[in-house]
């Protein structure tokens, strides 16, 4: 598993994915986007010093992504989305793992993930990689 640093070439990759009906029914605003509201939003986030935004790949195919809004210094938010095309070969635990160990190595010492309660896939996954149920649809690992 590889991740970099997501561009602005990277728009239709993220739309396809973010928009895809597997992936849009998890979302906290499951609502489908419109590509030049979506290039606008990710142009604002890659010039902000608050976010972060990797894409995943394996063997050299874009597999997800995993983003990050720093909430400050010490503590993010992360969420993350596999294509569904590959979903099921643990590839989101793998791109979470990178990240989580990126976060380390910057000093963040919190990292919420808000996970709907049906979303029992995803609450698994985060469970696996240390992940506790908060409040509500909050879950958090402390590094």
């Amino acid at each position: 598993m590889k991740l970099r640093c997501a561009c602005l070439g990277d728009a239709p990759l993220l739309y396809e994915i973010r928009n895809h009906p597997d992936v849009r029914r998890w979302c906290l605003s499951p609502e489908e986007i419109a590509f030049d509201t979506h290039v606008a939003w990710l142009a604002s986030c890659l010039q902000s010093q608050e976010f972060a935004l990797w894409i995943a790949s394996e063997q050299d195919v874009d597999v997800g992504y995993v983003r990050v809004f720093y909430d400050d210094r010490h503590v993010c938010t992360l969420s993350y989305a596999v294509h569904p095309d590959h979903q099921g070969r643990g590839f989101g635990t793998d791109m979470i793992e990178h990240v989580l160990m990126s976060l380390r190595s910057r000093h963040v010492r919190v990292v919420h993930a808000q996970v709907k309660p049906e979303n029992q896939l995803s609450r698994h996954l985060l469970a696996g990689l240390g992940f506790r149920q908060g409040r509500g649809d909050l879950m958090l690992v402390r590094l």
